[in-house]
């Protein structure tokens, strides 16, 4: 019995390096017969011209497009901005009483002292980040009013404000609405 237990296990691990040495041979054949495919392909491909787009193709320039506002654009971050941040004191809704000028009285006084869309948004920035400013401009408001509260936001965010305050017609009736449902439907 002994005997044959030792006559079985010279079989087997004959038989296990004769199956090793088989994939052995075989995948290093397979690996060598790829690899010169590869070599092939490449060299096959780098002698391939190039396409090249005709010349009155290549050099043709193409037209800029420019969007066109539409009629009835709102931009809609910066309402966005003054609804949350600015309307709970310049609320355009106001009754008799108010806590600060209106946006639309606001906007008036600025554009009395400006010249430009960019002068009325550098000085509105210049005030929103320096409150103390605003005898220059509304000296009546801060007579009834006082001096606006320090708020702290990045420049963009006022700039975006001020735009939109000058952009849009806060004088025309019913502003507000029409800009909330524009908000509302973006």
């Amino acid at each position: 019995m002994r005997l044959d237990l030792r006559v079985f296990t010279i079989y087997f691990v004959a038989m296990l390096n004769s199956i090793f040495f088989r994939l052995s041979v075989f995948s290093i054949l397979v690996l060598s017969s790829c690899s010169g495919k590869n070599e092939n392909q490449n060299q096959k491909a780098q002698e391939l011209p190039k396409p090249e787009l005709p010349a009155k193709v290549a050099k043709q320039e193409r037209p800029k497009i420019t969007p066109k506002p539409k009629k009835d654009y709102v931009p809609v971050e910066g309402f966005r901005f003054l609804v949350s941040n600015c309307f709970s004191c310049h609320n355009p809704r106001q009754g008799d009483e108010y806590e600060a000028p209106t946006m639309t009285r606001t906007k008036k006084a600025y554009l009395a002292k400006t010249n430009s869309r960019e002068e009325f948004v550098k000085d509105m920035v210049a005030f929103l980040k320096n409150p103390g400013e605003a005898p220059k401009k509304m000296p009546d408001a801060v007579n009834e009013f006082g001096i606006m509260e320090l708020v702290g936001f990045p420049d963009e965010q006022f700039k975006i404000a001020a735009e939109y305050i000058y952009d849009t017609a806060l004088e025309e009736k019913g502003w507000y609405d029409k800009a909330k449902a524009k908000r509302n439907n973006k």
